[in-house]
């Protein structure tokens, strides 16, 4: 397994995108993931025309990111805590959005 330290939430950006959306019109949910230990938050868009519910993006997202932080043995700089053990997600909205990458 590849260990990965991180400073932070954020220098997970690079590795798993804040915004993935596809194109057509669906429903998207925002996702809180929030490191309980710091208290560091990041708001992720996720969106997909795969689910019939909020509920299953939600689940989908967070399965997703767990799985990207263990399979990288991911963990804070300052100790051996696994990030994937001290997060919290919340789904703080969403709802349904067309979306298209023509522009006018």
């Amino acid at each position: 397994m590849v260990s990965k330290k991180v400073n932070s939430l954020e220098d997970l950006y690079s590795e798993f995108p804040r915004v993935k959306i596809e194109e057509g019109v669906f429903k998207y949910i925002f996702i809180e993931a929030t490191n309980t230990a710091t208290g560091e938050s990041l708001l992720f868009l996720r969106g997909s025309g795969n689910h019939e519910y909020h509920k299953e993006i939600f689940q989908d997202f967070v399965s997703k990111f767990e799985n990207h932080l263990n399979v990288r043995g991911v963990t804070l700089s300052n100790s051996e805590t696994k990030l994937k053990d001290i997060m919290k997600f919340k789904c703080p909205g969403g709802g349904r959005i067309e979306h298209s990458r023509k522009t006018s």
